[in-house]
């Protein structure tokens, strides 16, 4: 193998390395995959109990976006550590629950993905974009007195279901990233296509100055596009646009994956049955498992008048936007499985078929079967 091509190798192998992203255990991940298609990934097999890494599409035209799960509960009488909506939480997860009142609140703040309660580790958000909001909001909600904060928590959960402002989003931030994308494709073709067929053509040597003065002009514009369209999208978050700035300046492959810095928590806010539903437009088994973990919740033992405030007024919200945008979903959601010959219930939740006819299903702790009908 030439030094040319060890080259080359090395750098396909640094850009690889930037293709992929980071699942949470209160992540999904909706991203373009080989064929043009929107699919969605909550669990990756390569990590930990806290999530992990999935390659994402090497493609400079892919697109992905994080939606995530609220990680606490929030009430007008206090906030808690458990939430019970989470469609891919197991049975085999033990969460645990810590619940305040907001009169033993003193300040609340983020450090990166993680939530502080008075100093002290309170949640994983799985997003720091998320925890700022969520500090911010907290902090909000412990000055106001408790009938102004059941106002702004609905009007809060609302907020994360409002098509409008969702679909306005999405087009801005595609407005934004559009440009990147298209620059990030010429710098694409160029490091990986035009420089490895110019240079075994007519030699590395004579297309060595031109290509390094192509890649670094194409670079720069790459790094100053980003830095105007994250200055746009993320206008408080100044460390991350500078030093995602600095790194696609100091190596040319990463700048090919700025259009994903740009969207992956550009939808943040939203509930991830939102995010769904406005970038595919059309129903799915998303949609109907976040129905059914919302209709059956597991039971873990953290149930509590915060949880289940929180659960209700996200439960309301949801059948609010479903009606108006999917009223046939629900009554999907709720169908029963395609029945075998010896099953005779099955689990509302995970449509699992048993074969007896009472109980609670193994898999998903404290809810209940439901008996097939009769033949």
């Amino acid at each position: 193998m030439s030094e040319t091509q060890i080259l080359f190798g090395i750098l396909v192998l640094i850009y690889l390395s930037d293709c992929v992203t980071w699942i949470g255990n209160s992540s999904v991940l909706f991203y373009v995959d080989l064929v043009s298609h929107w699919a969605h990934r909550s669990s990756s097999p390569l990590g930990n109990q806290k999530g992990g890494i999935f390659p994402l599409n090497p493609l400079p035209w892919s697109q992905a976006v994080m939606a995530y799960w609220t990680p606490i509960s929030l009430s007008p009488v206090g906030i808690s550590s458990f939430t019970e909506q989470n469609p891919d939480r197991s049975s085999s997860s033990n969460p645990t629950c810590l619940t305040l009142h907001y009169s033993d609140i003193a300040k609340t703040s983020s450090d990166g993905k993680k939530l502080r309660v008075n100093g002290q580790h309170f949640a994983n958000c799985d997003s720091a974009t998320r925890a700022t909001s969520l500090a911010d909001l907290i902090n909000r909600l412990g000055s106001m007195q408790e009938e102004d904060r059941t106002r702004e928590l609905r009007r809060y959960y609302r907020s994360t279901l409002d098509s409008s402002a969702a679909a306005e989003r999405f087009d801005l931030v595609q407005r934004c990233v559009d440009p990147v994308r298209f620059y990030a494709f010429v710098l694409f073709f160029m490091l990986f296509v035009a420089a490895p067929a110019l240079s075994a053509a007519i030699g590395f040597v004579t297309i060595l100055l031109p290509t390094i003065a192509i890649i670094v002009g194409v670079t720069v514009v790459i790094s100053i596009s980003f830095f105007r369209a994250h200055k746009e999208l993320y206008p408080a978050n100044s460390t991350e646009r500078f030093s995602n700035t600095l790194k696609m300046l100091l190596c040319p492959p990463v700048a090919i994956r700025a259009p994903d810095l740009l969207t992956l928590e550009s939808m943040a806010h939203f509930h991830p049955l939102l995010v769904s539903f406005v970038l595919s437009r059309k129903s799915g088994t998303f949609m109907e498992a976040v129905i059914r973990d919302l209709l059956n919740p597991l039971k873990l033992g953290h149930e509590n008048l915060v949880t289940e405030w929180h659960l209700s007024e996200n439960r309301t919200a949801i059948e609010e936007f479903l009606t108006r945008h999917l009223p046939e979903e629900v009554q999907r959601a709720s169908m029963p499985p395609s029945w075998d010959r010896i099953s005779k219930s099955y689990c509302p939740r995970c449509l699992t078929q048993f074969s007896h006819p009472s109980g609670h299903c193994s898999d998903c702790r404290g809810v209940a079967l439901i008996s097939t009908p009769p033949s």
